[in-house]
């Protein structure tokens, strides 16, 4: 029962008594009067019972509600916080893993920039390198031509003419020629092969970072 429907409970009943004491005569006994008194002390009795169950009753609600309410508002703390602890610990992965990447990133852009240097160097000298390499093949394979063309001219010379006829001054003429065509061919053989140090030293460090 709720204490408002108590409490006009209460009035309703007091009402009614206090109607029916207009009706009787002045002049009451004193047992009536007695009766009355005892019948309203007992009703006052009877309805603050029922107002004091009604009020417990009321409040053991609130309270069991109240409760209740807790209990969710604490477990609903309790996820919050182990989905705060879950994110926290993805946050620190994520940084250990941007950290690396930084760091990957550095160094990539520092062999970047090594490439790039080095390529430039590359495209300034080893062109010339090679043209150097290409000129002084071509000289060594003309004077090892004309070596080896002298070289076979003397031996059918020397297979043709008798031990009688052999002309001395074409052979010393002969023999000179191929000495002066062994050493251009030795000349250019140490040139072509400086020119081949040379173009190595430039492509050189192309290979330091494999």
């Amino acid at each position: 029962m709720d204490t408002t429907e108590v409490t006009h409970f209460r009035w309703g009943l007091i009402g009614r008594a206090r109607q029916q004491l207009r009706g009787v005569s002045a002049g009451p006994s004193l047992r009536a009067q007695l009766v009355l008194v005892f019948s309203a002390f007992l009703l006052g009795a009877v309805v603050s019972a029922l107002l004091f169950v009604g009020i417990w009753r009321h409040t053991a609600a609130e309270g069991d509600r109240a409760q209740a309410a807790q209990a969710i508002a604490q477990r609903r703390l309790t996820e919050t916080q182990n989905q705060l602890r879950t994110a926290q610990r993805s946050l620190g992965s994520e940084r250990s893993r941007l950290v690396h990447v930084r760091e990957l990133h550095a160094r990539l852009a520092t062999e970047l920039a090594r490439l790039r240097r080095l390529d430039n160097l590359v495209a300034a000298r080893l062109p010339a390198q090679l043209q150097s390499i290409n000129a002084s093949a071509a000289a060594l394979s003309h004077s090892t031509s004309a070596l080896e063309s002298e070289l076979s001219a003397l031996q059918s010379y020397l297979q043709t003419a008798n031990a009688t006829g052999i002309d001395t001054g074409f052979v010393t003429t002969q023999i000179r020629y191929l000495i002066r065509s062994t050493q251009n061919a030795l000349s250019n053989a140490a040139q072509l092969n400086r020119h081949v140090q040379a173009a190595a030293a430039v492509a050189a460090p192309l290979g330091v970072g494999k």
